[in-house]
């Protein structure tokens, strides 16, 4: 502590006065009979004081930086159980806008199976969707003129449709219509008979 401090150095400092002053002879008798083994005495008590009380200082400093180190460590998982908080609010919002689209749809359809004003959606029967597969099972975008009366493809299913395959390249059609000569054969295509070709 301070005051052990300072009762240390002014001990030492009448220790050196003792010292300094019986080294003259004009001190010699301002110093006779003082007790300069009773000063260094309680100088030693007084040192040892000030060491004990020194390792009780590094002590308390140790205790504070564990202290300081385990509230650091609270206050770091005081902010990540802040984070996981914030985002299970945000998944448990995510999740009720989810619940209630869902419940106001089912809504919605209920109104659509009994036929309800403003109803959006009705139930589809497993035999419409089978009928309007084989409809356009014979292409991308199959119409009802190309189907017959029974409902099957005008078109054999093993004859292509031209109209639905990459065009030819220019000189190829070209070629095809007469319009220039072959370079490989040196002889003049032969004329187109599909009329579909001709453009």
């Amino acid at each position: 502590t301070p005051g052990e401090v300072e009762a240390l150095e002014a001990l030492t400092r009448g220790l050196l006065w003792t010292v300094w002053a019986s080294s003259k002879p004009t001190g010699q008798r301002q110093v006779r009979g003082a007790d300069v083994q009773g000063v260094v005495r309680r100088i030693a008590e007084q040192s040892g004081r000030v060491r004990r009380a020194e390792e009780e200082v590094k002590a308390h400093q140790e205790r504070q930086r564990v202290v300081r180190a385990r509230a650091n460590e609270v206050v770091s998982a005081e902010e990540g159980l802040r984070k996981c908080v914030e985002e299970f609010e945000g998944i448990a919002k995510t999740v009720e806008g989810t619940l209630l689209k869902v419940s106001s749809y089912s809504g919605r359809c209920s109104e659509g199976r009994r036929g309800g004003e403003g109803a959006r959606c009705r139930l589809v029967d497993a035999q419409e969707v089978v009928a309007y597969s084989n409809h356009v099972s014979f292409s991308t975008n199959g119409g009802v003129r190309w189907f017959g009366v029974d409902g099957r493809p005008l078109h054999p299913p093993n004859e292509l449709d031209h109209r639905f395959l990459v065009p030819f390249p220019h000189a190829h059609s070209m070629r095809l219509q007469g319009g220039m000569y072959s370079h490989a054969s040196k002889r003049k295509p032969q004329p187109v008979l599909d009329p579909d070709m001709v453009a």
